[in-house]
């Protein structure tokens, strides 16, 4: 499991004010605390009794992350269940419809920054929040080598992007966006191999079959 938080980062305050911390104790699951410390969302979460900003809320569900600001402060991020889709700004309707349909994992979007410079991002859709999220493809962990092959920097970065890896042993490796209703789960690696089997590995339940050892990722 890829860690790019530690436990000390998740501010405590914060989850106090959520309900989610009392006695000294995180009331989060094991696995949520897991896709927090590893840059992801949380599963649907019932929070109850919220105050703030002189709103009070009795009851919602919804997902958190972190999020770290420039000047390194990290925060807890709500993703509520919104009532209608939220659009994203740099998707085309029908990439929108598709990725809602499911017949798109994600997109992949580059767009010009003030300065002119392309920008790449990886979107997907949540079904459960109902709102489209944008990934830097720049901070997904790439592995080395699959199958003891070492990577090209053309797959790598084919890698970052979603999309296929042929390795010349026909294993085929795929980094897959978006939300597995079968896997309950975001972003995680699908090996095929060239007799046909199928493995998944993914942040919170490690790999589905034993091929233990078949990803090798760097150290950080």
């Amino acid at each position: 499991m890829d860690k790019i938080y530690d436990m000390q980062d998740i501010p405590v305050e914060e989850l106090k004010k959520l309900g989610l911390h009392s006695n000294g104790k995180s009331m989060l699951s094991e696995a949520d605390i897991d896709a927090l410390l590893s840059g992801h969302r949380t599963d649907l979460i019932t929070l109850q009794n919220l105050h703030g900003d002189g709103i009070h809320i009795n009851k919602m569900d919804a997902k958190l992350s972190l999020d770290k600001s420039n000047d390194g402060q990290i925060t807890i991020q709500l993703h509520p269940i919104y009532r209608d889709v939220k659009k994203h700004p740099l998707l085309l309707d029908s990439e929108a419809e598709q990725l809602q349909d499911g017949k798109l994992t994600h997109v992949l979007k580059t767009h010009q920054d003030g300065k002119g410079k392309g920008k790449s991002w990886v979107i997907e859709y949540d079904p459960e929040t109902r709102e489209f999220i944008a990934s830097d493809p720049e901070k997904i962990k790439v592995p080395t080598m699959i199958n003891g092959e070492k990577l090209s920097e053309l797959q790598k970065q084919q890698y970052r992007n979603g999309s296929i890896v042929e390795l010349s042993d026909g294993t085929k490796a795929v980094y897959y966006y978006g939300f597995i209703p079968t896997m309950g789960d975001y972003n995680f690696t699908m090996l095929k191999c060239e007799n046909g089997d199928i493995y998944y590995h993914n942040y919170t339940v490690g790999w589905k079959t034993n091929v233990s050892g078949a990803i090798d990722f760097p150290e950080y």
